[in-house]
């Protein structure tokens, strides 16, 4: 029985770890996605926009992210939740739910 229990332990310790390892290295993911949501709805979908990597900006113009935003009300962004995330050869990404206002919930998925 001790062996079974000192097992337990074992497995219960890695999984702390992992947890741990994949929380630290997705913080500024998680942080970079919450600012940009919060940036369009303080500054509008333009600036956020501007804030965004090279790679978003070469993927879609700036007139069409702002119809997007827009259309997805994006403008009425609260809160921002990412308890899902990961990081898959090197790259690190998070999954939640964004709150907008009047309870509106999206789930986007951001890397």
């Amino acid at each position: 029985m001790r062996k079974i229990l000192i097992g337990v332990g074992v497995v219960v310790a890695i999984g702390a770890v992992a947890d741990t390892t994949v929380y630290y290295f997705t913080k500024g993911i998680a942080e970079s996605a919450t600012n940009f949501f919060a940036t369009i709805a303080s500054d509008g979908p333009e600036a956020a926009y501007r804030s965004a990597s090279p790679a978003f900006q070469q993927a879609m113009s700036e007139s069409d992210f702002t119809a997007l935003a827009n259309r997805a009300g994006l403008t009425r962004y609260m809160s921002a939740s990412w308890p899902e995330r990961k990081v898959e050869n090197g790259q690190g990404s998070v999954s939640g739910t964004l709150t907008l206002d009047n309870d509106v919930a999206l789930s986007p998925r951001c890397n």
